[in-house]
């Protein structure tokens, strides 16, 4: 996971982008307590974000927000994906243990 942990950005929009990235990377290794609490630092740094840039251009600031959102949709694809398999080996689980209950019966 190298990377997570480089604070050098150019911009502060970049901050955000990386910090976008790594809940994708954190998504994608199963690392769910480091990826909410990245999700709650990144949504500080977008409001600081805003703060900051608010007197920017209209069309600067919807290119910033089309460029989190892609990367949020990315990481609530995987976190869906992840969810849907779980649900699938707890239904394999159930599956299991009501064929040792009936077996258990004979």
């Amino acid at each position: 996971m190298q990377g997570l942990n480089d604070q050098t950005n150019k911009t502060p929009f970049e901050h955000i982008i990386r910090q976008s990235k790594q809940m994708v990377l954190l998504a994608e290794q199963d690392n769910w307590q480091a990826f909410h609490q990245l999700a709650k630092n990144r949504h500080a740094s977008v409001v600081q974000f805003f703060k900051d840039y608010q007197s920017s251009s209209h069309v600067w600031l919807e290119q910033a927000m089309e460029e989190i959102e892609r990367y949020d949709a990315v990481a609530q694809q995987k976190l869906a994906q992840q969810q849907k398999e779980i649900q699938s080996q707890m239904l394999g689980v159930k599956k299991a243990i009501k064929a040792v209950d009936a077996y258990n019966k004979l």
